[in-house]
């Protein structure tokens, strides 16, 4: 990865928004003098970038703990709820270059609504397929965490490349072509490299860092978490094949198969789960005030 990129990256993810999906509601949540801890979890829990931020704040501030601090619930409880609504405005006050000034509409480049869809389906569809292969609460818990931040590594490169990433997104649209090729043929590296990046940035916990890493490349992971990265990489194909949100490419990656069955995981399976997927998806969406004129993205994308 280029110096001058990671510099530049280095600057940014110091004070990233986070995404326009969420904005408005947790303006909305931290404003409420009657906001209860749940609401918090809930919020954080539906935005990639607070979620990120908020681990890398508890962690900072309790190095000393025995285990990485892994979820929104015992980062609120640590911290407190008081330092979790300043850290969320801070995020929310930052400007950012999500809308463009002439229309009010979404910038061309990567569509950050129907992204942030499929990040919220992986980590959810992960969560099922955790709790099907009989892991328990706290484990689950981990799988939607590693599912959530997958593609976190995007953000920043729609965000300092826009010009350039426009390209890529649209050179691999037209080619069919899956994005993180695209990415890496046009700039060296690709979403996967840049996410490490933010993953030890945020000081986040490694198997976080490992699935967002290794996602698309599950056959050559050999590390300790290779059941949740393979179970990612699934999920992936999940959202992307049955058409929730869109990630930046058209075309579907040929490893899922291979990856439910290292799993254990019968392809059936995404049938029974797929009510809940949507169930829980269209409850965030609801949570969220998203307004259903963005659309749901089309069949077969994958990133």
């Amino acid at each position: 990865m280029e110096l001058e990129f990671k510099n530049a990256i280095g600057n940014y993810i110091e004070e990233m928004p986070c995404l326009p999906t969420s904005s408005l509601m947790a303006l909305e949540v931290c404003n409420n003098y009657f906001t209860s801890s749940g609401d918090l979890v809930k919020l954080v829990s539906l935005d990639p970038v607070i979620y990120g931020r908020l681990l890398f704040l508890a962690n900072s501030v309790y190095p000393q703990e025995e285990q990485p601090i892994g979820s929104s619930e015992r980062a609120i409880i640590k911290l407190g709820m008081n330092t979790v609504k300043n850290l969320i405005v801070s995020m929310v006050e930052h400007k950012t270059n999500w809308t463009s000034e002439k229309d009010g509409h979404i910038n061309d480049g990567l569509d950050m609504i129907n992204f942030w869809r499929h990040c919220l389906c992986v980590g959810i569809t992960a969560r099922l397929l955790a709790q099907k292969k009989g892991e328990d609460l706290r484990t689950a818990e981990r799988y939607f965490t590693a599912g959530f931040l997958h593609d976190i590594g995007k953000i920043p490169l729609n965000g300092i490349m826009k010009s350039q990433y426009i390209l890529v997104l649209d050179s691999a649209r037209e080619g069919q072509r899956s994005l993180h090729n695209e990415e890496s043929r046009s700039f060296g590296f690709n979403h996967c490299c840049s996410g490490s990046f933010i993953n030890k940035a945020w000081r986040l916990d490694n198997y976080i860092g490992d699935a967002i890493m290794y996602h698309h490349s599950s056959d050559d992971y050999e590390g300790e978490y290779r059941d949740l990265v393979q179970c990612i990489a699934a999920a992936n194909q999940f959202a992307s094949c049955s058409g929730i949100g869109f990630s930046g490419t058209t075309g579907a990656d040929g490893s899922s198969a291979e990856n439910m069955e290292k799993l254990g995981i019968k392809p059936d399976l995404f049938n029974d789960i797929r009510n809940t997927v949507l169930k829980e998806m269209e409850n965030a969406e609801f949570f969220l005030k998203i307004d259903e004129a963005a659309g749901r993205g089309t069949s077969c994308m994958s990133g």
